[in-house]
Formats: structure tokens, C-alpha cells, sequence
């Protein structure tokens, strides 16, 4: 008896643990198939990746005298296309504050950037023979429409492409509005009325003139970006006037970290130390305000999703070694985001 009560165990046992081995593959690939298809992390394959960066024209001439070529442009625009590949090549990067020297050396460095990919978006000299302070769009989709949009004061202006995506048309905005040194309160000779009337300052008279621009376009896109150097916080009215527009912060919206003037986590502005080279050569500089954004709207077939990992800072460290003699890019620390239409 105790041989047969062995055998039977024994069989019982084989039976249990082959119905268990195959319970158990069904179960790793019913988990497979559970995380291919529910990940809550994916990112879709039609997901978009943007970045802007103001790149520091270098025209002043008592930080960046002739003999430092603008202040090293050459050597930070190499810097910056470097970032451009670190960050995958951005299906669309907006540049603010390109000047002469920027206006010939972006041209060269394409073909040499992420596979020659990239088409320029430029408008040089824009319709106010402008070439102190402009405006560029590098994209690797195909381009539908561009144009140059003239706006409050000289030198200020902005950059508009429209382009197909797997998403559908984008609209896209870069521009650098106004500064502390050149924004002086509308009146009838300088900001177009009544979108502005007499007193508003500069620089929110040009975000009423942006939206007034991609409102007036005869057909909605998909996905609107108004992204660059809007030189004010968060909560000033010329930001608010996008968010009360519907444009949400892809910072913020992201989980990103409000600007530590303290320590410039969350910042993007500005490296300085106002002497020559500006601190562009000094890798201990930081931050301390968030003054360039990447704002987003959506459509009402399209809410934007934020890829959290990937939206935040872009090309904002100093370079671990020095190049051309500096280590950073640009006075400025950029931002990327990547979406998708939820």
C-alpha cells in the first residue's frame, strides 16, 4: 500500500504543478499584454516634442566686444546643436534673439544637425529691416505656411510656421517680447488701438497682438505653441493674457518646480556677472527667474497630454568642459515639452 499511495501522490503532484505552470504562463502573458497596452507612462507614436531657447544674439558691446566674436557665438551655437541632439532632435525648436552673427552661422550648422533633418523657418529682416533681434523655427515636419509678425516697438517681432503633424496642423509662435529696456507704455504712435489702449505696457500689447495674429487665421490648427523669451513671470498679465486664452503652461502643467531664485531650480533666467563674457565662462553661475515658456491650446478634437518625463528644462546646464571659452549656451536656460491630443 505504500508503494501505490507514492505513485499516487506523485501523479496528483504532476498534475498540480503542470496545471499551475500553465496558469502561470497565461498569467505572465496576460500581464504582458496588460502593460503593452496600458502602460500609463506610453507615449504615443503621433506624440510631438518642442523646445525653445533664447540663444543670446551678443550684440552688446561692452559684454561681448568684437574680439570675443559675439560673445563666442560660433562656440555656443555648437553647444546648443549638441543639446538640439542630446534631446532626440525636437521635431520643432524655436530660437529667439538671433542677430547677425546667429543669422549666418544657424544656416551652416543645420546640415551637420541631426541627419541635415532640420528646415529653417526665418524671415530675415522680417518687414522692418530688422537684424538686431529675430526670430527662427527649426522643424523637421513639412511646413504649410510661415510668415514674419511685426509687433509692438521696434525691434520686437515673432515667427509663425504652420506644419503637418501625425496630430494634425500646428501652429507655432516664437518670439522674444519686449524687455525692461525697451518697453514703454502704449500710446497712439507706438501700439496699435484700440486692441491697446494708452498706458498698457509693451510687452502685453504684443501678447494681445499674437493672439490676435493665430485667431485671425482663416482655419484652426490642431495644437497652437506660443513658446520663447515672454521676459516676465508667470502671473504677469502679459502671461496671463495667453492662459485666460486658453494656452496652459507646459511647465507647470508638467509638475515642474516653480522658480528657487535661491538655488535657479525651476528657473531659465539668466546667467550674468556684467562683465565681458557675462558669466558665460563661469559654470557656477545660475538662475533665478522662469521667464521662457512653452505655452500650448488645444482644439475641441484635441487636449493636450504632457509627456512629464521629457517636459521641463532644455540646453540649461553649463557644459562639463569648456568650448571656445565658454561653457554655456546662451545666457538663458531653454524649455522642452513633449504632448500628444489626449
Amino acid at each position: 500500500m505504500g508503494r501505490v499511495v507514492r505513485k499516487l501522490v506523485a501523479a496528483v503532484a504532476a498534475i498540480t504543478f503542470a496545471v499551475a505552470a500553465c496558469t502561470s504562463e497565461g498569467s505572465d502573458s496576460d500581464a504582458e499584454t496588460s502593460d503593452s497596452t496600458m502602460a500609463p507612462d506610453a507615449v504615443p507614436e503621433d506624440a510631438v516634442h518642442v523646445a525653445t531657447l533664447n540663444v543670446l544674439h551678443g550684440i552688446d558691446p561692452v559684454l561681448c566686444p568684437a574680439d570675443t566674436d559675439f560673445c563666442a557665438a560660433p562656440a555656443r551655437l555648437a553647444l546648443l546643436m549638441a543639446e538640439i541632439e542630446a534631446a532626440e532632435c525636437p521635431e520643432i525648436v524655436g530660437l529667439q534673439e538671433i542677430g547677425p552673427r546667429q543669422t549666418e552661422l544657424v544656416p551652416e550648422l543645420l546640415p551637420g544637425t541631426c541627419g541635415g533633418d532640420y528646415e529653417l523657418v526665418f524671415n530675415p529682416e522680417g518687414e522692418t529691416n530688422n537684424t538686431i533681434d529675430q526670430e527662427m523655427i527649426l522643424t523637421t515636419l513639412p511646413v504649410v505656411d510661415e510668415a514674419y509678425v511685426d509687433l509692438a516697438n521696434f525691434p520686437w517681432g515673432a515667427q509663425w510656421a504652420r506644419v503637418e503633424s501625425d496630430l494634425g496642423l500646428i501652429d507655432v509662435v516664437t518670439t522674444h517680447l519686449a524687455s525692461s529696456e525697451n518697453n514703454p507704455p502704449c500710446d497712439a504712435d507706438n501700439c496699435p488701438q484700440p486692441l491697446c489702449e494708452t498706458g498698457l505696457e509693451t510687452g502685453t500689447c504684443q501678447s494681445r497682438e499674437v493672439l490676435g495674429f493665430l485667431d485671425g487665421l482663416p482655419a484652426a490648427a490642431e495644437l497652437t505653441f506660443v513658446m520663447g523669451d515672454l521676459n516676465q513671470p508667470i502671473d504677469h498679465e502679459r502671461i496671463t493674457t495667453f492662459l485666460d486664452a486658453g494656452f496652459e503652461d507646459a511647465w507647470s502643467r508638467s509638475g515642474n518646480p516653480e522658480c528657487d531664485p535661491s538655488t535657479g531650480e525651476g528657473c531659465t533666467c539668466c546667467v550674468g556677472t556684467g562683465e565681458v563674457l557675462d558669466g558665460l565662462d563661469d559654470p557656477t553661475q545660475h538662475y533665478d527667474e522662469r521667464i521662457d515658456f512653452v505655452l500650448v491650446r488645444g482644439s475641441e478634437s484635441c487636449t493636450p497630454e504632457f509627456g512629464e518625463d521629457v517636459t521641463g528644462p532644455f540646453a540649461g546646464q553649463p557644459a562639463p568642459e569648456p568650448q571656445g571659452g565658454v561653457v554655456w549656451a546662451s545666457d538663458h536656460g531653454g524649455v522642452q515639452a513633449e504632448l500628444w491630443c489626449a
